[in-house]
């Protein structure tokens, strides 16, 4: 269970991440290459705020994995169809009804949050920037739709099929981006590459999904289940959870682009690129773990989950502290280059990022694991977290500059936060049951 390299799911989450260093580092060449800076600090403010839909979503997809893990424990999957109890098959099915039915909720909501906050942003660019936006909003409306649809698929067991789809999307929207870029299309890559990623995405998914669907559709509303009894007293705060993290962390590159303007935005977004990847690495471990641990957790097994819960975080760590060297190494590079030292930001801003950063690496691993028990522990503290986070962003930024605003980030993460949710998290790693 522990080697690295037999764990199928975690070779195909390793993937994920090749696939993804492989898109990162060209993607950034190619947007140096085609935008300018002003263009730039907008295709990362896109990005940033992209990440809005996380006020619509509240982390529903999470929820809906980890309560759909829960009930697959009891099942078993042959030739592409589950077996077991009729009542317990009943009532995975009224799950995915639950989950889908609040999507059509959700989705136009996300969409319409998107244009408005978008409207605010981009408005006094050229009109077809804002044009740009309303598409890529729309956009991520589908995509959210196929990441629920992957989160079931995951939370089903399926983690290395998952994980397939991803790096063959990953991939192939990666050269749809470059040729997009390449071909003059500026801006208007990130939609069309967007598009084409949940198309073939879902196509993927379809087919190695088709029998699971029509067994849904023959047995669907056998079993009618009050799901939001169960899941919306959880949301709320998994909500409090997933806002904190935009406002704690999405919410710098929109912060930066109205206060220092697109130019800055543009350096600090391909930085921030850069960092998040190891972010991604960091955490590929418990992510790929995380259906097997739920269900140990589900059976009682809680040892097992411990046990992969110790292996993840010190292969997760490690991982980190090298990447840290790389990306480091990588920026002192791109400063010897007259064309690139302006599109990023100096060593020392970057390396206070990768501190405080290094600390959230620590506070998910402890956000996830408590979630396998239906448990949010970190609710009042994502709330302090992101209070102080958009005081340091709104005030401390304009008068402090941004290295002092992240110099005093990284303090509070490793002073307060990190020892906070460790004792938070404790009781329930203690937990024999």
């Amino acid at each position: 269970m522990f080697n690295i390299f037999t764990d199928k799911a975690v070779v195909w989450s390793f993937f994920t991440i090749v696939a993804r260093f492989i898109k990162g580092p060209i993607t950034i060449f190619f947007v140096v290459r085609y935008l300018d800076l002003q263009q730039q600090g907008i295709w990362y403010a896109f990005l940033s705020l992209g990440a809005l839909s996380v006020f619509a979503e509240l982390g529903f997809t999470r929820i809906v994995s980890v309560f759909v893990s829960h009930e697959k424990h009891s099942l078993h999957e042959r030739r592409g169809f589950l077996f077991g109890k009729k009542s317990h098959l009943a009532k995975l099915w009224s799950l995915v009804s639950y989950s889908l039915k609040m999507y059509l909720f959700i989705v136009p909501i996300a969409v319409v949050l998107l244009i408005v906050a978008g409207y605010f942003f981009f408005i006094d660019y050229a009109r077809d920037v804002f044009y740009v936006w309303v598409i890529f909003s729309i956009v991520t409306g589908f995509n959210l739709i196929l990441s629920l649809l992957q989160s079931i698929f995951i939370g089903l067991g399926n983690v290395e099929l998952a994980n397939k789809n991803i790096v063959i999307g990953t991939l192939l929207s990666g050269i749809v981006t470059w040729v997009s870029l390449a071909g003059g299309l500026l801006l208007w890559s990130l939609p069309i590459s967007m598009l084409f990623s949940v198309v073939i995405s879902l196509f993927l998914l379809w087919r190695r999904t088709k029998r699971l669907v029509f067994q849904y559709f023959k047995n669907s509303g056998e079993c009618k289940v009050k799901w939001a009894k169960e899941i919306i007293p959880l949301q709320w705060r998994y909500a409090v959870g997933f806002i904190s993290g935009y406002l704690s962390f999405q919410l710098y590159v929109p912060t930066v682009f109205h206060f220092e303007g697109a130019e800055k935005a543009g350096q600090f977004g391909l930085s921030y690129a850069f960092v998040s990847i190891l972010l991604t690495v960091g955490s590929v471990w418990l992510n790929a773990h995380a259906p097997m641990m739920t269900m140990a957790i589900a059976k009682g097994n809680v040892d097992i989950a411990q046990k992969q819960l110790n292996h993840d975080i010190i292969i997760g760590a490690l991982v980190f502290i090298l990447g840290v060297g790389v990306i480091l190494f990588s920026v002192y590079m791109m400063n010897l280059y007259q064309y690139y030292n302006n599109r990023i930001l100096s060593i020392t801003d970057i390396s206070l990022l990768l501190i405080s950063q290094f600390s959230t690496l620590f506070i998910g691993f402890i956000g996830v694991y408590c979630r396998f028990f239906k448990e949010e522990v970190l609710l009042k503290l994502g709330l302090v977290q992101s209070a102080l986070m958009v005081t340091l962003l709104l005030f401390g930024l304009p008068r402090l500059g941004l290295t002092y605003m992240l110099m005093l980030i990284a303090i509070f993460q490793w002073v307060l936060f990190l020892p906070i949710a460790y004792k938070l998290f404790m009781p329930f790693y203690n937990r024999t049951s």
